[in-house]
């Protein structure tokens, strides 16, 4: 039994790194595109900044690079949200595996607890034994 309980303990170690892995990459997309969006942003002040010293001609096309812009801005705060749910899912899956891994280390410790307590009272009965017997030839 101690065996398999290590076996499971470790195959659930595995399985909390992969997830642990997968929470890393959204996470790093979340960074990347929250930067993405900052840029746009950033962006768009200074084509304002520019626009307003420039002459009428180049500020007629602002306003198409502006709502253009505003699209892509909202296109990637769709994808940041659908990742902050990925995000939110991935990390209750590694709280369940890890509660999942606790049962089983607290399994496996008390085992270990136990087969020790059963070795010790085995070795008192042996030791109890001998006492007697040389209790007995006295």
């Amino acid at each position: 039994m101690a065996k398999g309980l290590k076996k499971i303990i470790r195959f659930h170690q595995s399985l909390i790194d992969e997830k642990r892995k997968v929470l890393g990459d959204f996470l790093n997309q979340a960074s990347i595109c929250d930067k993405q969006r900052q840029d746009f942003k950033d962006n768009i002040k200074a084509e304002q900044d520019n626009v307003s010293n420039t002459t009428n001609m180049i500020a007629m096309f602002y306003g198409g690079y502006v709502a253009s812009t505003y699209q892509k801005i909202k296109e990637i705060e769709v994808k940041i949200e659908e990742l902050e749910v990925s995000i939110k899912n991935t990390q209750q899956e590694i709280i369940l595996l890890f509660k999942e891994k606790k049962v089983f280390e607290i399994t496996q410790n008390n085992h270990e607890k136990q087969v020790i307590k059963d070795k010790l009272n085995l070795e008192q009965v042996f030791l109890d034994e001998i006492g007697q017997e040389i209790h007995r030839r006295r």
